[in-house]
């Protein structure tokens, strides 16, 4: 639920945007106009709260450094997008406004006298979402030049009046990343190498492998991430698929599983131990920048089309993405490494093991051999094991003087209790 004030702001750009249009309309001006030699402080506003989006405009910051190699670029961004952007190299200052959920009159006020003639140049990344907070913070910046697309102009009005500087649409540009560069295109700001998004503390990569390490972790094995968060609405791959899939690389291929899983998936994760019956890594959900840490340690990973594999591209680990509704030449990852399978009607449960199992050969190459374990009808290794887990789950009820019909209803809890006590959950602070 939006806070007071970001609900009236919506108020007024339902029905009185016209009046901003009128008074805080900047007259247009041409790009070849424009004198970029003076520019030393740039402003990029992406204050949405989409990780995807996010981290599907890294590629602006990196081109900017490049163009403006003296300038200091800042970011405004959504509060917990703060730690991510943080990351970027490429970004000198980051400035975290509070969510709609969170902005009242006051911080509103505060964050734009922060930012009040601070900025000579303001970039509005407003390609996937426009709000009127980001149009006005980007007034504020005190910016000579203000820059955004031309498109997702509000309702009730004739351009996106508040930009001085209009970057027209490419209809051929179909990726999220291809739009935000097209804005810096029209300046003539033309691509230059993009370089990771994420660069990741050696020391944090280093204590997740330590914890890995400690639960058994083979370096001469392959160890694949599966990453069970779901994402659009027939986008979301089933979790026996995935289980089924993850049975296969153990004892197809001996490979390690680290698992992760979302906040609210808890029940989908034990689901999922339930199916698989073997152990495994499992990374417990945590701060975005460990969850990055154990991503980079994956020698690839299977993800559903979400901000997971936003994240895990972020970190230059290869992956294949299930997409169902959504076209993947919008929002895959650039790069080879990053292979997306999109199911028959757009639907992802019309994908196959066989499917994803080939693209993941297709991204290790011979690193990815035929070579099942010793003892393949073993459920865990000997590594990881910990007592008790190899047996078949029948054995735990050996002995017990319990019906046929009582037992079919009480198997699968027990289950569930048994394998839930006797793993363990892979987290650091």
């Amino acid at each position: 639920m939006v806070s007071t004030f970001t609900a009236s702001l919506n108020y007024l750009k339902t029905n009185h945007i016209a009046l901003f249009e009128k008074y805080y309309g900047r007259e247009n001006l041409q790009p070849n106009l424009v004198d970029l030699t003076g520019i030393n402080k740039i402003l990029v506003v992406k204050n949405h709260d989409s990780i995807s989006d996010f981290l599907l405009a890294a590629p602006v910051f990196s081109v900017l450094k490049q163009a403006f190699p003296n300038a200091k670029i800042g970011a405004l961004v959504h509060p917990h997008l703060e730690s991510l952007a943080k990351l970027n190299s490429n970004i000198d200052e980051v400035i975290a406004v509070p969510s709609e959920q969170e902005l009242t009159f006051r911080k509103f006020v505060k964050a734009g006298w922060e930012l009040r003639k601070k900025w000579d140049f303001a970039i509005v990344l407003n390609t996937v979402n426009h709000s009127l907070t980001s149009d006005l913070l980007a007034q504020y910046s005190g910016a000579k030049y203000i820059l955004g697309s031309a498109g997702r102009v509000f309702p009730g009005t004739q351009r996106n009046f508040m930009y001085n500087l209009v970057a027209p649409i490419w209809p051929d540009h179909i990726h999220q990343s291809e739009k935000n560069l097209d804005i810096l295109r029209y300046i003539g700001i033309e691509d230059a190498v993009v370089a990771k998004p994420l660069v990741l503390p050696p020391n944090r990569i280093t204590k997740a492998r330590e914890e890995l390490e400690k639960k058994g972790l083979q370096p001469k094995r392959p160890l694949i991430g599966i990453h069970i968060s779901g994402g659009k609405l027939f986008g979301t791959w089933p979790i026996g698929r995935l289980a089924e899939l993850t049975r296969l690389l153990k004892n197809k291929y001996n490979a390690q599983i680290a698992l992760f899983w979302g906040e609210k998936d808890g029940e989908k994760a034990e689901q999922f131990l339930n199916y698989v019956q073997f152990d495994l890594f499992k990374i417990a959900p945590q701060k975005k920048l460990n969850i990055a840490c154990f991503m980079h340690l994956c020698d690839a990973l299977v993800v559903n089309d979400n901000w997971a594999m936003h994240l895990s591209a972020a970190t230059g680990t290869p992956l294949v993405a299930i997409f169902g509704p959504t076209n993947p030449n919008e929002f895959k990852p650039a790069g080879e490494q990053f292979v997306a399978i999109r199911g028959q009607r757009e639907k992802a449960d019309n994908i196959t093991v066989e499917q994803v199992e080939k693209a993941l050969i297709q991204l290790f190459g011979n690193k990815l051999e035929n070579r099942p374990p010793k003892n393949p009808d073993q459920t865990a290794s000997a590594e990881t094991t910990a007592p008790g887990l190899d047996a078949e789950p029948a054995s735990f009820f050996d002995g017990l003087d319990i019906s046929e019909d009582v037992l079919k209803d009480l198997k699968p809890e027990l289950n569930r209790l048994k394998w839930q006590m006797k793993t363990a959950e892979i987290r650091f602070r």
